[in-house]
């Protein structure tokens, strides 16, 4: 079990390398994870400390529906309670209105899911959810927890060399 926890490690930050903008980073990751976790959904949201709001970045299998946001406050639902607490979340026996998995042959509603914070230093980075039809086994959350540390890390790097290349163009102005 320790090794499915190490090699998904290595492989997810393999996922990570590179000079990534936070979108492809969020993409790749969600991506990644959904499918080594056997995840039927899976979304990312970078937090915003402007307007202290958490934003959709990437998902996996995410079916776009008018009620469902991909904008989020502090507080506001699991995505921005767990901002708020900034301590992960696990859910069962999800309600019929939760986020529905859809393939071309059908649609149903995952039963679990955990809502785990990013972040880097305590800084809020931003919020992971994953839903499966069923049960995340231990292993399994203690891999999204160590997933989850990493993803801040790579997150804060991300913005630190945003910044640093928006202002590399403004003094070349």
């Amino acid at each position: 079990a320790q090794s499915w926890v190490k090699s998904g490690l290595a492989d997810m930050a393999g996922q990570m390398r590179g000079d990534l903008s936070l979108d492809e980073l969020a993409q790749r990751t969600v991506g990644y994870l959904s499918r080594y976790t056997d995840a039927q959904f899976g979304a990312m949201y970078s937090f915003r400390a402007e307007d202290q709001s958490l934003t959709l970045a990437g998902s996996f299998a995410y079916e776009l529906r008018e009620d469902i946001p991909r904008k989020f406050v502090l507080g506001e639902s699991l995505i921005g309670q767990v901002a708020l607490d900034r301590k992960s979340i696990v859910v069962a026996n999800l309600p019929q209105a939760y986020a529905r998995v859809s393939s071309g042959s059908g649609k149903s509603v995952p039963a679990h899911a955990i809502v785990l914070p990013l972040l880097y230093e305590d800084q809020l980075k931003g919020v992971l959810e994953f839903a499966r039809v069923r049960e995340f086994d231990s292993i399994a959350l203690q891999f999204l927890q160590l997933a989850a540390e990493a993803i801040g890390v790579a997150l804060h790097t991300a913005e630190v060399s945003t910044h640093t290349r928006r202002l590399l163009l403004e003094t070349q102005k």
